[in-house]
Parts: structure tokens; C-alpha cells; sequence
């Protein structure tokens, strides 16, 4: 075999089988430095192969110190498994964790935290400067501290890097300057953030994120907290003046404490935060930023929104408050329809916990009732008086960023056999209602921590009434078995009260007016002795608003609207058992399951008797 034929072979079983090194153990006080340079281009694996898993890196006397340091290098590929600590106590001296300088097209997978410490100097956790087109994989935290200059993550004349990360970003400062993501002379740049970004200064301003120097159409996304805190004025936001066109997103669970300033043209800030989300952030410098909400509006020239999780769900909210009472209804009219024994009292009582866990308008609502009823006997119009009492704890967004809590009574008569029509009956309903709502917002405010929350605090009231039919034919009946279905049609509507919350929203009047239709199919199975019943029932209702989708509100003054959820459509399962004590007396139970067109899914549960006295 010739000498290029054994070369050959050679490098190609370098570039495929990853060199592992491990940095040797310079925890000692010494003046030493034992970080890792490269010197050539390859894949190399650092971390446990060996008894050291971690970097430590560490300066005394004189010189900056590394963890990792690339200089003027193509291509390299990295896999780093543990912890990286750089520290100098050096005057005039910088400490790096990981540092990328002229080195272009890295790849790099980072399991493990940075950190650094520096007396007198820079210092940065992860630094790229004068590099292109990286793409990092970061699972760690980076923390570092110092005097002036101290950053977590920094970008320095570098282009088209991506950088993905899950873990905390703190740079803490005892002087001036302090920055949590700093991108400078960087441009085309995506860096994604799952996790908190902390900057304070001791003594001046910090920023959360800053670009600066010409930094332009970055694109970053955080999701977690982005903080900035000082003894002067300091900054979740900062881009500076010709530093153009760049978006920062904020996902759900994200907050902003420090004033968002622009001097630059065209920078974006887009506000995921979710449906229940309100926030009223502080802003300054000499431009405007440009501000999206993905779910609601935004006023012009403002960071400020209101959560409209509420608005959205009244249509819901208006059917689920006369669902669980239609459902007992129509039990009563099976009973005069297929001419069961009658009883002039019955006790309903249920509880219900529905929820929506879709990304942008997370529901959860739990609530319980009691239904009522007293049949006077009259053979010609049978009728039956109904009264129920319900309460109902609903909590929007992944922090209950609005929550809601009300009390209603509902009156009203129904006629279980008002009619025969087309070889079945049709029953009829009239109620009316009324509740009482305590509502209340979380506000995102760029001056408080997460833990010194502001809210909104509004009271109102709901009234309700409702009218409707419905047609029920029994299909097959038997010794054993009972089939039957039912349609059924309501009108409902419900007037909501303006109210004032707090200082910074007012709302309008608000009446809806719903279309509720309904088809069902059940089946009864009767034990020999008739006394136990059980029964199976499967439904499908469709609701769609009519007038009244759009409810209009002001943020400080300003009014802005917001058009809610007009329609659903609901599959409904039921299983239950009726239990007689007496042909007169009986207690009955069952389990519901639903699930609706926009993701809600509720579980539901009822007990109650019916008696003659």
C-alpha cells in the first residue's frame, strides 16, 4: 500500500471518530491556566472520559484565562459534557468560559454550566466574536460576575449564528454595565432562550438584552422572565441608534421588569404571552417600537393590552351555564313521555372541572350546583318549577393570569309535555337568572417583580334568560330495553354588565345572544325487577353567537375592541343509573364526559332523588 493510500485512510478515521480530551485539575489557588486551545481543525468530545469531568480554569498573578478558546479555526465540531469555570483575581485580566474568536461554521453541543469571575477586567460566559454561522446547542446555565463589562452571553461582529439555549442567563455587576445578552456589531443572528435573563448592576445601570454598534434583523425569543435591575435607570431592552429591524418575541410565562428603550428604526417586539395575558410595560427613547400581540390588541404607540381569555369564553360560559339544568330536563321529560311514574319533588346536585390546555388560552374552571325542582300536577299542562344555584371558579393562562369568580341563581317553568307532535312530545322552558363576577387581572409592570404583582381588580353582574323547545319520540320499547332520541333549540342571552378595573381598563355593556341546538340518542337498559335503570346517552350541540360577539373596552383612555369566540360544537357522553326505592322514590347518578371544537374537554358528575311527599 502506497504512503497517500495510508494517509488517506488515516484522516478519514479522524474526521469520522470524535478525539476525546480532558482538561487537567486546576482547582488549586495557583497561578495557572489549564483550559483547552485548539490548534486544528476536528471533532472532539470533552468532558467524563476520564476522572475530570470539569474545566476549571484560574489566574492569579497576570493573563486572561479560558475554559475553551478557538482561535482561527473552520469546521469545528464540539460535544462538551460538564460544568466550565473561569476566575481571575489578575489586575487589567478577562476570564472566558467558552470563547470563539476568527473561527467560522462551528457546531457545538454544550450539557453543563459556564461560569465566571473577574476582579478587575472583562469577562463573558459564552463568547463569539468574528465568527459566523455557529450553530450551539446549549443545556446549562451561564453565570458571571465582576465590576464593569460583565456579559452572559455576547455576540461581537458576528453574523448568521444560531444559537439555541435551556437554562439561566445571570451577569451580576458591582459596577457599571452589567448585560445579560449582549449583540454587538452583529447582525442576521437567531437566538432562542428557554429560561430567565438576569443582568444587575451595584452600582449603575444593567441591561437585559442589548444591541448595539450596528446589530441588525437579529431575531430572539425568550421564554422566561428578562430582568435588569440598578441604582440608576436600567434596561430589559436596549437597542441603540442604527441598530435596525430586530424582533424579540416573548412566549408564555415571560416577564419584563427594567424600561424597554429604542433609538433604533423598525425593531419589533411581539408579545406570545397567550389570551389572559395584561400588561401596561414602560418605554423610552427616541423611536417607537413597533409592538404585536399574537392573540389581542395593542394600543398604538404603546406597550399596553388587556387579557381577553374572559371575552373570548363567554359564549362558552353561556352555554355551560344552562347545560347541566337541561340535562335533568330532559331526563323529566323522558319520564312523562314514555309515562313513568311521576314525582312532585326532585334534587339535582353536580360538579364539573372543564379545561383548555391549547398554547394560546390555557382554561381551567371548576364549579358545582344544585337544581331544584317541584311538578304541580295538572293533567291537562303538566309544569315544573325550576330553581338552581351555581358557583364557578374559572382560571385563565399557565400563571392564572386572570382569574373569575361568580354566584348565580337561575328561575324558571318548564313544561315537560306542552305538546304531541310527529308521534313524540314536546316540552317547552322560560328562565331567567342572575350572577354576580369578581374578576381579577394580572399586569405585567416593567418597575415590579414578578412576586410584587399589580392587578386588576373589577366587579359586574350577569342576568340570563333563556327560552326553548324541545321534541323527544321513544324509538323501541321493551320489557328490558328503552330507546329513544331528542332535539332540541334554545335562545339564550345574557346581559354583562360594564364595569371599571382599576386604573387602567373600562369596560362597555356587553349582550350576547345565543342559538343553542342539540340531537341526542339514548338507551336504557331495566333490570327485571325495575329498579335499577341504566342508561347511556350520547349528544352532539352545536352553539352560535348571534349578536353580541364583540365586546368594547378602553385602556386608559383608549378604546379598542375585541371579537370573541362566536360558535363551538360539543360531543357529549353519559352514562348513569337510576336506583327505585319505591315506585315513588328513587336516587339516580351518572358520569359525563365533553369535549368541544375549541379543545375544551370537561368531566362532570351528578347525584340526586326524586320523591313524592
Amino acid at each position: 500500500m502506497n504512503n497517500k493510500k495510508i494517509y488517506l485512510i488515516y484522516f478519514s478515521w479522524i474526521f469520522s471518530h470524535p478525539l476525546s480530551i480532558q482538561a487537567n485539575d486546576c482547582s488549586s489557588s495557583t497561578s495557572q491556566n489549564c483550559g483547552i486551545t485548539f490548534s486544528s481543525n476536528n471533532s472532539y468530545t470533552i468532558g467524563e472520559s476520564l476522572s475530570v469531568s470539569n474545566i476549571i480554569t484560574r489566574s492569579v498573578s497576570s493573563g486572561s484565562v479560558y475554559g475553551i478558546y478557538s482561535n482561527s479555526l473552520e469546521n469545528l465540531n464540539l460535544t462538551i459534557s460538564g460544568n466550565i469555570s473561569s476566575v481571575t483575581t489578575a489586575d487589567s485580566s478577562n476570564a472566558y468560559a467558552i470563547y470563539f474568536l476568527d473561527s467560522d461554521n462551528a457546531t457545538t453541543n454544550i450539557t453543563g454550566n459556564l461560569s465566571t469571575t473577574v476582579s478587575d477586567g472583562f469577562t463573558a460566559g459564552l463568547f463569539i466574536r468574528n465568527s459566523d454561522n455557529h450553530s450551539v446547542i446549549f443545556n446549562g446555565d451561564i453565570t458571571t460576575s465582576g465590576p464593569d463589562s460583565i456579559y452572559g452571553l455576547s455576540l461581537r461582529n458576528a453574523d448568521n449564528n444560531t444559537i439555541s439555549m435551556t437554562g439561566l442567563i445571570k451577569a451580576e455587576g458591582s459596577g457599571d454595565g452589567a448585560k445579560g445578552v449582549r449583540i454587538k456589531e452583529s447582525s442576521n443572528n437567531t437566538i432562542s432562550i428557554t429560561g430567565n435573563i438576569l443582568g444587575s448592576s451595584a452600582s449603575g445601570s444593567s441591561v437585559g438584552i442589548h444591541f448595539s454598534n450596528n446589530s441588525n434583523s437579529n431575531i430572539v425569543t425568550v421564554d422566561g422572565k428578562v430582568s435588569a435591575t440598578g441604582t440608576s435607570t436600567s434596561y430589559s431592552v436596549q437597542a441603540n441608534n442604527n441598530n435596525d429591524n430586530n424582533i424579540i418575541t416573548f412566549k408564555q410565562g415571560s416577564s419584563l421588569i427594567g424600561e424597554l428603550k429604542n433609538d433604533g428604526d423598525n425593531n419589533k417586539l411581539v408579545f406570545d404571552l397567550g389570551m389572559s395575558s395584561s400588561y401596561n410595560l414602560a418605554t423610552s427613547g427616541t423611536t417607537s417600537w413597533v409592538v404585536e400581540d399574537t392573540s389581542k390588541p395593542v394600543i398604538s404607540g404603546s406597550i399596553k393590552s388587556m387579557g381577553v381569555a374572559d371575552i373570548d369564553n363567554e359564549g362558552h360560559l353561556l352555554f355551560q351555564r344552562f347545560n347541566k339544568i337541561n340535562s335533568m330536563l330532559s331526563k323529566k321529560q323522558r319520564k312523562f313521555s314514555e309515562d313513568l311514574p311521576k314525582n312532585s319533588y326532585w334534587v339535582d346536585s353536580y360538579y364539573r372541572h372543564e379545561s383548555n390546555n391549547t398554547t394560546n388560552n390555557l382554561i381551567t374552571s371548576t364549579g358545582g350546583g344544585i337544581t331544584i325542582g317541584y311538578n304541580v300536577n295538572q293533567s291537562n299542562l303538566p309544569l315544573d318549577i325550576v330553581l338552581n344555584f351555581e358557583k364557578n371558579h374559572d382560571r385563565y393562562g399557565s400563571n392564572s393570569s386572570q382569574k373569575n369568580e361568580n354566584n348565580s341563581l337561575v328561575f324558571g317553568f318548564f313544561f315537560p309535555k306542552f305538546a304531541e307532535i310527529l308521534n313524540g312530545s314536546l316540552a317547552t322552558k322560560f328562565m331567567v337568572g342572575q350572577s354576580d363576577n369578581d374578576i381579577e387581572r394580572v399586569v405585567l409592570n416593567s418597575s415590579l417583580d414578578g412576586t410584587d404583582r399589580e392587578l386588576s381588580i373589577g366587579s359586574f353582574d350577569k342576568t340570563y334568560a333563556v327560552i326553548g323547545t324541545q321534541w323527544h319520540r321513544n324509538i323501541i320499547k321493551s320489557k328490558n330495553t328503552n330507546t329513544d332520541i331528542t332535539a332540541g333549540l334554545d335562545l339564550a342571552q345574557s346581559f354583562i354588565e360594564g364595569y371599571t378595573a382599576s386604573k387602567y381598563y373600562v369596560l362597555e355593556d356587553r349582550e350576547l345572544t345565543q342559538f343553542q341546538m342539540r340531537a341526542q340518542y339514548e338507551i336504557s337498559f331495566i333490570s327485571n325487577d325495575k329498579k335499577i335503570h341504566t342508561n347511556t346517552r350520547i349528544g352532539i350541540e352545536h352553539t352560535n353567537v348571534l349578536i353580541g360577539e364583540k365586546q368594547i373596552y378602553s385602556i386608559e383612555g383608549t378604546k379598542t375592541s375585541f371579537k370573541g369566540d362566536n360558535s363551538n360544537t360539543y360531543l357529549d357522553l353519559l352514562i348513569g343509573t337510576d336506583y327505585f326505592i319505591t315506585p315513588e322514590a328513587k336516587l339516580f347518578a351518572s358520569g359525563n364526559y365533553m369535549i368541544s371544537s375549541s379543545d375544551m374537554v370537561g368531566l362532570s358528575g351528578n347525584i340526586g332523588f326524586e320523591a313524592n311527599f
